[in-house]
């Protein structure tokens, strides 16, 4: 893309209109255009210089220009030595970091996941203790009024019953005279 298109295209995206600008202005945005370009160019260089700058023992034991075997021989000396060297060559390098971070937040942002799941499951559960101890409030109200009413009714069964009772036996003794 030719710079004056990326000039315009950031203007654009920063609500700013090229056309409008002075030429004293359009040249110094096109030079530091170059400049962040050149900037631009040599990070992205750099970083896959970086990403791709790696090493194995297959890769060592072609630059020495001798076979794998070779590097496993007397004790395993230039094997371990290369493996050693790796594992601090990796601590320095930002795209190991990187990968060993976002394994790490991966992980991190799934046990988050996983309490967040049970801090909703915790809650729906109260919510569902405290409806079922107020239902169950209500049907210990209701049995006792139920409760209450079958021993009123009780009692005026016993009542009516005794009073039969007490009339029967009257009508049988006037009847026995």
């Amino acid at each position: 893309m030719e710079i004056n298109e990326i000039i315009k295209q950031k203007l654009v995206e920063m609500g700013e209109d090229y056309e409008s600008l002075k030429p004293f202005m359009k040249g110094y945005l096109k030079k530091a255009e170059t400049i962040i370009t050149n900037k631009t160019i040599i990070q992205t260089e750099s970083l896959n210089l970086i990403k791709n700058n790696s090493f194995s023992i297959s890769s060592i034991s072609k630059e020495l220009g001798c076979s794998r075997t070779t590097l496993y021989n007397h004790n395993q000396l230039l094997k371990r030595y290369i493996e050693f060297s790796k594992i601090i060559f990796s601590r320095s390098n930002p795209f190991i970091a990187y990968e060993s971070l976002k394994a790490s937040k991966a992980k991190l942002q799934e046990q988050i996941n996983l309490m967040e799941y049970r801090d909703i499951t915790i809650e729906i559960l109260k919510q569902e203790k405290s409806e079922l101890a107020k239902m169950l409030k209500e049907k210990n109200k209701e049995s006792e009024r139920l409760q209450a009413r079958v021993n009123e009714l009780s009692s005026e069964l016993y009542h009516i019953q005794l009073s039969n009772s007490i009339r029967c036996s009257e009508k049988n003794f006037s009847h026995k005279k």
